[in-house]
């Protein structure tokens, strides 16, 4: 029932009514195909979230918000609206009676039985065309702390170490900063996507790629399949192409030659937007996230036409965090990531890392000491004395506890009594006649937990 257009929508949704059960059903609809159409990253479930909503983050809630949607078939009067009014928000909600008396020609009043693409255009089309709603995400896009650091702190420090200089004397020849190009290829920049990836000039666009294992870089326009050479600059593996008269920018590829004539494809992670909503982050550093392992760690995922894998880890006191694996060498100049402002959050979108794939985080910590750590939130990892996480889809897991995941609907856990286990799996139990090893998962399973239940 729903098309692209959707997914351009954001969208928040609280707790289902709980005297009507029908809700709970449509709830249960909502989420199936939130997951069906890969849309985590736009709509959110407040009840996954939080216990309960006080006045504070509600009005923090309008605040982020571009609008309220309040598609409701029944309604006793409407509270919503009242608080988005307040608010300064657009609304846009059902034709039916209780809200037509209490929005009046205040809201864009919508049929709830239409088809959900015609009621996304009407609300899509009205927020691009509202000069008030622009002009709020314009701010909220050039000025924010990291957009400001990106167009007038980076380039200011750069020439503070060293000024801008053509790299020879022609016109035609690409030119960098040169304190961004050796901090890129020392991994020491500490926001490379304001470097690599595709960026518009004054005249023209440019791509600019650093992949050491490359001979030769063509960036590949998938709108029109036209190819533009990149030029390598230095020994080092560091490319720009100059993309001239392109009026705007476009999706891409790579296509690479290696130093022994092996060529392969891929996208290219830094022209990939944020991938982490300001939603999680603003909870993430509240404390107040409950679903964390749904966004940091390493997920599956679907994005712009590009199947990959997402990253993210928190380290807030990091210089540079780079994802390092079996697919990079484990390299860490390769994906450096990108450090969200406010949070201490680290991501990066990888397109081609599937599921099996080996890795770990490279952390270059604040007095410049290099580690290799393996994910806290990874969903597999090696075992015994190797280390690396693994991409792993959790979706792929059919869970059998439907019954228990009802009984615990009817009590009050958080009344409820709970009783805490705490082993570590190395020190109980290992396998003396297979040279001491450690147990496996499988095996403490059948160990582990018969013990647990003859303790009582």
């Amino acid at each position: 029932p729903f098309t692209p257009i959707d997914a351009t929508v954001r969208r928040i949704s609280g707790v289902p009514d709980a005297h009507q059960p029908a809700a709970s059903a449509y709830s249960d609809e909502i989420r199936a195909l939130q997951r069906e159409l890969g849309l985590e990253n736009h709509a959110y479930f407040l009840q996954d979230h939080l216990n309960a909503i006080d006045d504070a983050d509600l009005s923090s809630l309008y605040q982020i918000a571009d609008a309220l949607w309040f598609p409701s078939w029944q309604e006793g009067f409407g509270l919503p609206l009242l608080e988005a009014a307040v608010h300064r928000l657009p609304i846009f909600c059902s034709a039916i009676e209780p809200l037509q008396e209490l929005a009046g020609a205040t809201a864009l009043l919508l049929d709830p039985a239409a088809a959900p693409a015609q009621l996304a255009r009407r609300v899509i089309e009205t927020v691009l065309n509202s000069k008030e709603i622009q002009a709020r995400k314009m701010v909220c896009r050039d000025y924010a702390w990291s957009a400001i650091y990106e167009k007038f702190l980076a380039p200011l420090l750069s020439k503070k170490h060293s000024p801008q200089l053509p790299m020879n004397n022609t016109t035609s020849r690409p030119t960098i900063h040169e304190g961004n190009l050796q901090a890129i290829l020392r991994a020491e920049h500490g926001d490379p996507f304001s470097v690599l990836g595709m960026h518009s000039t004054e005249e023209q666009l440019l791509v600019r790629v650093f992949r050491p294992d490359a001979r030769e870089v063509t960036v590949r326009n998938l709108l029109d399949d036209t190819l533009h050479t990149a030029i390598r600059i230095n020994d080092a593996g560091f490319f720009i192409a100059l993309i001239e008269g392109a009026p705007e920018r476009f999706p891409y590829t790579l296509d690479f030659v290696s130093h022994e004539g092996h060529a392969w494809t891929e996208r290219d992670p830094y022209s990939f937007g944020v991938q982490l909503g300001p939603l999680d982050l603003h909870l993430f550093a509240e404390g107040n996230h409950y679903e964390l392992y749904n966004k940091l760690g390493a997920h599956l995922r679907e994005v712009d036409g590009a199947r990959g894998t997402t990253f993210h880890v928190w380290a807030p006191n990091a210089q540079r965090v780079s994802v390092v694996g079996d697919f990079n060498n484990w390299d860490g100049r390769f994906h450096p990531m990108r450090k969200l402002m406010g949070g201490g959050v680290w991501e990066i979108f990888i397109p081609g890392v599937t599921e099996g794939a080996h890795y770990k985080f490279e952390i270059k910590q604040a007095h410049d000491a290099i580690a290799l750590k393996s994910d806290p939130f990874a969903f597999y990892n090696q075992h015994s004395t190797s280390t690396a996480s693994l991409v792993f889809d959790l979706h792929r897991y059919q869970w059998s506890d439907a019954a228990w995941m009802a009984a615990r609907t009817q009590k009050e856990w958080n009344k409820s009594p709970v009783s805490i286990y705490e082993v570590h799996l190395g020190s109980w139990q290992r396998n003396v006649e297979d040279g001491n090893r450690y147990l496996s998962y499988r095996e403490l399973a059948d160990t582990l937990l018969p013990y647990v239940v003859e303790l009582g």
